[in-house]
């Protein structure tokens, strides 16, 4: 009997456990944030051959860069606008123009992403590091001098 009641312990502290994992799954995914690069606020970015034309702009705005560079129905390219900033998706607009392709993003999103790393630095060097005075290799931590031991307790 006092085998039953063991295995049975075990079992519920196991059953237990999982279960209090799969409620902590459950509250980190929710706690995620929302994604800012797909968040509409009425503003799309123009980028004519990977340079912006126009950054932040409404869609009427980029709507009428678009047909400076392409052509086309302003109100086709404003609703394009539109969902581009609804969706979050990019949209090639025309491509092979003599600037490069036409691109409408979402503000957001080429912000996020188009943000320069900052230079790597080199670390200084320093001449004879790891050098004694007379050449010898330095004191190992723990010990005193090179060679002769710190600790004397044995």
């Amino acid at each position: 009997m006092p085998e039953f009641v063991t295995y049975a312990r075990i079992t519920a502290a196991g059953a237990a456990a999982g279960g209090m994992l799969l409620t902590a799954g459950m509250g980190i995914a929710h706690g995620q944030p929302d994604d800012a690069s797909t968040s509409a606020d009425g503003l799309v970015t123009v980028l004519v051959g990977g340079e912006i034309a126009v950054d932040s702009a409404s869609p009427e705005a980029a709507a009428a860069t678009v047909t400076g560079v392409c052509g086309g129905d302003p109100a086709e390219v404003t609703a394009l606008a539109r969902t581009v900033d609804a969706d979050g998706t990019q949209q090639t607009v025309c491509a092979g123009t003599p600037r490069g392709d036409v691109l409408i993003v979402q503000n957001a999103a080429r912000e996020a992403t188009s943000a320069p790393a900052p230079p790597a630095e080199e670390a200084p060097s320093v001449s004879g590091q790891g050098e004694s005075e007379e050449g010898e290799a330095p004191a190992v931590p723990g010990e005193g001098e090179a060679g002769e031991s710190f600790n004397t307790e044995g």
